[in-house]
């Protein structure tokens, strides 16, 4: 359950009025919050949820919450809950699988211009975070074959950092999207984007 003090915040940010796919960016990050949540994520995984995109990300350019105020996110969700939203934020989150496996994870801040080193737990909670927005979003549009089978593989190849209950998760969306596009279903127009 969402803390309500938290949901106020996101309110005050305005993450209601902007749009996200098929409804607003505060219906989208309430929705990978309860994923994690149901999945058994920690407290400051399931806050990173929450917050995961109010930074803006690559592909979804809509800030909602300027880095000027990480300080007053930080002050709300925790400092590792914080850290965790702003690097799915500024990151190419391809890089997250990349680094699966890696001895020294490393990701690319593309605002400081600069590597950023990340822990493996930091690695494994990007990765799931990543599980969460995937699922949360795919129930509401469909994707092109080339993404879901990307997807499919980035997943499969960190199967062994991600719960059991995200990955199932994740193998279940990514089947609904097989078979709508198997039906003739067509891509939606906003999920055209390259990842």
């Amino acid at each position: 359950m969402v803390d309500p003090a938290l949901y106020a915040l996101l309110l005050t940010h305005h993450t209601h009025e902007n749009p996200h796919l098929a409804g607003s960016l505060i219906e989208h990050l309430v929705g990978t919050h309860d994923l994690l949540e149901q999945w058994g994520a920690s407290r400051d995984l399931c806050n990173a949820g929450l917050f995961h995109s109010v930074y803006g990300t690559q592909l979804f350019a809509i800030q909602s919450v300027p880095f000027e105020k990480r300080g007053e996110i930080q002050a709300a969700i925790g400092q590792y809950a914080e850290r965790i939203a702003y690097l799915f934020s500024v990151t190419n989150r391809r890089t997250f699988f990349d680094q699966v496996g890696s001895l020294n994870p490393k990701l690319y801040d593309v605002v400081q211009h600069q590597i950023e080193p990340v822990t493996h737990d930091e690695l494994r909670d990007l990765i799931e975070l990543e599980v969460a927005n995937l699922v949360e979003f795919l129930a509401r549009t469909v994707m092109r074959p080339e993404f879901v089978e990307t997807m499919s593989a980035r997943f499969e190849s960190a199967r062994h950092l991600i719960s059991p209950a995200g990955m199932a998760a994740a193998r279940r969306a990514l089947d609904d999207q097989r078979v709508k596009l198997r039906s003739g279903v067509k891509p939606t127009e906003s999920a055209l984007i390259a990842r």
